[in-house]
């Protein structure tokens, strides 16, 4: 009986595919050390002042932006660093390179850390305490400043709960670590719900876009706000956990949007902001909306002398293409509309005025000439019956003035035809009746629940990054009546 034999051919192909794989292996390990060796000479060569290295992509945020808000000259590597080892190796030829150093800046993260101190978090901190703290004691007049990764909550939600929890309380215990110098300093964005909860804000679970990168570096690095602590980390996290449990228990779901088109009109409570972090780019994330911002800071619905940008020559503009100024955010949205693709989409323009009337002290109506566009209401039907002539079929919805704080919450007067606040609010509710238009209420509905008009606010009037948001989702929800 002959034996088998050994069959080759397929033996050539798996020692192939084993020797490829290694060979793939081997050759992405080469890179990376490369990389690194690459890294460490440009640390080792170029002048700066201030550095800012990290474990995770920090590609989108800009350099420049530390020269213009921190006035330091700042090298930004965007290499990720694997380990505390490699951590300690970039700041080792940061300070043998002769630069006089002012400022560090670390994008940390624990998991990764505690992974390569092979999953002891007592590793990585004799790691550190052998390698960089050294420079941080010797240096007390230098800032250290560290950031945490902010991954979305898809991120999050992908984790096991044995995952979830141990990763949250890495983040507590390096938090804790690190703080106890005074020279070091940690922030941590993670637990923003305007955040981590919109889609559109992220490029993918670690990396944030452009604009959202910036306002964090602005948050942090330049406010010094979102600092986590070894005394406030366990309340931080468990205020995330708490977010993440809550959306497991019981996910957020929004309407579908994708087949409207959504042109916002309005003043700097809309047109002040821009991409996914503006009232139109959170609606755009959470509904997949087609969204236009033509809103544009400073407007009033009135037209406060004549010729002068209002609500009736934004809508006479926009129904014309007309734009007359590329550089406000009115002709950027009019011109991203004009070379939108319209096809089988419906459209809904959201009107927002009433803020800057007040402040302006335009008066409220004209009791003789109800069209008169000096006024709020006159300026309100002009500009709506504008819009209507050219587009009958769209979906209009009225948004009026929200509360502010500003000159005793809004009861000063601002001149002798002006109104207060409210007058404006209850003229665009009448508004909406008269023109039979859909009404958002911003002044008694929002914001919601237990959350207090300081918590949206950014200033007297104008919302931060979670009333944005929060309005974003009203502004959803309230869509999901038009499908």
């Amino acid at each position: 009986m002959k034996k088998k034999q050994f069959p080759v051919i397929p033996f050539a192909i798996i020692a192939l595919i084993l020797l490829t794989l290694g060979g793939s292996y081997i050759c992405t390990k080469m890179l990376v050390g490369q990389q690194m060796d690459l890294a460490l000479d440009v640390l080792s060569m170029e002048d700066y002042q201030s550095v800012f290295l990290s474990m995770y992509d920090i590609s989108n945020f800009n350099k420049e932006d530390f020269a213009d808000y921190r006035g330091v000259p700042t090298l930004k590597l965007d290499i990720s660093l694997e380990s505390a080892e490699d951590v300690n190796k970039a700041l080792d030829a940061v300070f043998s390179s002769g630069n006089q150093i002012t400022n560090v800046y670390l994008g940390l993260d624990p998991l990764a850390l505690w992974h390569s101190g092979k999953n002891d978090i007592d590793n990585v901190q004799k790691t550190f305490e052998s390698g960089w703290f050294s420079y941080a004691d010797a240096n007390p007049e230098i800032t250290f400043e560290i950031l945490f990764p902010f991954q979305s909550m898809d991120y999050w939600l992908s984790l096991e709960e044995g995952e979830l929890q141990a990763s949250l309380i890495l983040y507590q215990q390096l938090a804790s670590i690190l703080t106890s110098r005074s020279n070091i300093t940690v922030y941590y964005a993670g637990g923003q719900e305007w955040l981590i909860n919109n889609p559109a804000n992220y490029v993918n679970s670690y990396a944030a876009n452009e604009l959202v990168s910036q306002k964090i570096f602005l948050l942090t690095f330049c406010d010094h706000a979102l600092q986590i602590t070894g005394r406030n980390a366990a309340e931080m996290m468990q205020q995330l956990s708490d977010q993440i449990a809550a959306h497991k228990e019981n996910p957020p779901v929004y309407p579908d949007l994708s087949q409207w088109d959504i042109v916002f009109m309005g003043d700097s409570i809309i047109g002040n902001y821009k991409g996914s972090i503006s009232v139109p780019g959170v609606v755009n994330g959470l509904s997949g909306a087609s969204v236009f911002n033509c809103a544009q800071g400073g407007v009033s619905a009135a037209e406060p002398e004549p010729g002068m940008m209002c609500f009736p020559k934004m809508a006479e503009d926009f129904v014309t293409g007309t734009v007359s100024d590329s550089e406000t955010s009115f002709g950027e949205g009019l011109q991203e509309y004009l070379s939108a693709d319209h096809t089988d989409k419906k459209l809904c323009f959201i009107i927002n005025f009433g803020l800057n009337d007040y402040f302006g002290g335009h008066a409220p109506e004209n009791p003789d000439d109800k069209n008169d566009i000096s006024t709020y209401a006159g300026a309100m039907r002009k500009g709506i019956a504008a819009l209507k002539e050219k587009y009958p079929d769209a979906t209009y919805v009225i948004v009026g003035p929200g509360q502010a704080t500003y000159f005793s919450n809004g009861t000063e007067l601002m001149s002798e035809s002006g109104g207060q606040l409210k007058d404006y609010y209850q003229l665009s509710v009448s508004l909406s009746k008269e023109l039979n238009i859909p009404y958002l209420d911003l002044y008694q509905q929002f914001p919601e629940g237990d959350t207090d008009l300081t918590d949206v606010l950014a200033d007297g009037c104008h919302y931060n990054e979670y009333g944005r948001y929060c309005l974003g989702i009203k502004i959803v929800k309230f869509m999901a009546d038009f499908q």
